[in-house]
């Protein structure tokens, strides 16, 4: 995006960043910033506390770590029943290992936020590449965390709380037809990995939901089998109806005796299977599809229902959203409703067009 060439007082360009420089009683104030924008907006409040009095108070020093306060932001998102506890936990992993655990929260700025985006573009880790998407997605994370510090008065104000994400990419979501799903599920030969995959499908249950499902939990012998579900979010559905297909998968997945779970942990019985990320992998390979997330399976439950004209508050139920807008927004554009509307649409764009030109003629 091209930046304004108006000039402020105060604030210059050096390279590919804006900087704040001047002087307040003898004091340097020297801040950089990847925008112009973010850069006047920082300076305007600079401007504020000059004005009030207030800049060269002395600062309240926070103690927090980041290490130590992550623990109790994770250990929070776990009590409240959060699903993606364990994705925000490798985030904010890559956090601590860029900042340093023993870093105080308040020394967490925008300037070095700004700097992590840069670094992560140019340093993927063990990924090939990183795109926009995921660098937003992971300082999106670390900006739920700082705003909880300042809910919980750890935090005066959030640093990062209107960083400017990157803009480019955006991910879009590939869903599997009824027909790439029946070719999944019988390229696979492997358990448990068969059986997930096809409770996914045919349930739209999350993968967590899955791998943490417990026996307890499955009703095979009520009048319309089904799963029972804890709630996670307000106004979500708790239970989930069993088509014949997955009532026949639970029925012929054997019981361990010493575990209370349908997919036991393979290391410990005690827990869940934790991890299907390889299997997963070989399974789109054996299919000869190309990588897609585990949880394109609950949208592909939700496209292939919507395209055979199951009305949108059914699937909502059926993927026990809060509200039936949400299923809207993400699956509203599959129904044949909605492609006979843009069809109608080119019709009546077309026929204006034809008449105006027998007009003109």
């Amino acid at each position: 995006m091209r930046q304004s060439s108006k000039k402020t007082f105060g604030i210059h360009p050096r390279g590919s960043r804006w900087i704040i420089e001047t002087t307040y009683r003898g004091h340097r104030i020297f801040q950089t910033f990847a925008t112009r924008e973010a850069a006047e907006c920082s300076l305007q409040k600079i401007k504020t506390l000059i004005d009030e009095g207030r800049y060269l108070e002395k600062k309240e020093v926070c103690l927090v770590t980041l290490g130590e306060f992550t623990r109790k932001y994770l250990s929070r998102c776990e009590t409240t029943g959060q699903k993606t506890i364990y994705g925000k936990g490798k985030i904010l992993d890559r956090f601590i290992r860029y900042f340093g655990a023993k870093t105080r929260l308040d020394e967490i700025t925008l300037a070095k936020v700004e700097a992590y985006q840069e670094y992560r573009k140019q340093n993927p880790e063990r990924r090939k590449t990183i795109g926009p998407y995921g660098v937003n997605r992971e300082v999106a994370t670390l900006r739920a965390m700082l705003q909880w510090a300042v809910k919980t008065k750890v935090l005066k104000e959030n640093p990062i709380a209107n960083i400017e994400m990157l803009a480019g990419e955006t991910r879009s979501e590939q869903f599997f037809n009824a027909e790439e799903a029946e070719k999944l599920i019988s390229s696979i030969e492997e358990h448990p990995i068969k059986e997930i995959i096809t409770l996914a499908l045919f349930t739209g249950m999350r993968r967590s939901e899955i791998l943490s499902l417990r026996w307890s939990q499955v009703k095979l012998n009520a009048p319309c089998p089904y799963i029972e579900l804890p709630v996670q979010k307000k106004g979500e559905w708790g239970t989930v109806p069993l088509a014949p297909t997955a009532i026949s998968v639970l029925k012929a997945i054997p019981r361990q005796i010493d575990s209370a779970y349908v997919f036991p942990s393979p290391v410990n019985p005690k827990g869940h299977l934790q991890e299907i990320r390889t299997p997963w992998a070989k399974a789109l390979k054996n299919a000869g599809f190309d990588q897609r997330r585990f949880h394109s399976l609950r949208h592909s439950t939700a496209s292939i229902m919507t395209m055979n004209g199951v009305p949108l508050g059914e699937v909502s139920a059926m993927l026990r959203h809060s509200s039936e807008s949400i299923t809207k927004r993400f699956y509203s554009h599959l129904t044949p409703e909605h492609r006979n509307s843009i069809a109608s649409k080119l019709e009546s764009a077309l026929s204006t067009k034809k008449g105006e030109k027998s007009k003109t003629g």
